[in-house]
């Protein structure tokens, strides 16, 4: 379990930064129950191709992420991604997200690693008015994970 923010900066209409950090609480790792702990990254998209009539947009990611817990563990994630969708009625965007990652995990005076270095999955972001908006991600392919969002553009 997990809770964290994020800020994300536009640069330009194609690139955006992100910086996040959040909370971790305890997790399971085999047999071992993990303290609280937490995580910090940061993370670029870049747009390559604009949404247009007849096709999507297609969007390019990359990240970086540290996370530790109380007891042994830490976790170095460095992540590449491609993402394309298509927005309908300028609030609605369902999208499709394929991903591939990897890095290091330290417990217990081991080394090792995840059992996925993959992802593939759907989402869906709604505009709201007033600047929200409310997302949601689903990838049952590679790491699993469902994730849910609520968002503020000021």
């Amino acid at each position: 379990m997990a809770v964290s923010g994020s800020f994300e900066w536009r640069a330009t209409r194609a690139w955006s930064l992100q910086f996040s950090a959040g909370g971790l609480f305890r997790a399971h790792l085999g047999d071992l129950t993990q303290g609280g702990g937490g995580t910090v990254g940061v993370a670029a998209s870049y747009l390559v191709l604009d949404q247009a009539k007849w096709w999507p947009f297609v969007q390019l990611s990359g990240s970086l992420s540290f996370s530790a817990m109380q007891t042994d563990y830490r976790a170095l994630d460095v992540r590449a991604g491609v993402v394309a969708g298509y927005t309908i009625l300028e609030r609605v965007t369902p999208y499709v997200a394929a991903r591939a990652f990897g890095g290091p995990v330290f417990t217990l005076g081991t080394v090792g690693t995840d059992l996925y270095h993959y992802q593939f999955g759907v989402g869906l972001v709604v505009g709201l008015p007033k600047g929200f908006d409310l997302s949601a991600e689903l990838v049952p392919l590679g790491e699993q994970r469902l994730t849910a969002a609520v968002g503020y553009s000021f």
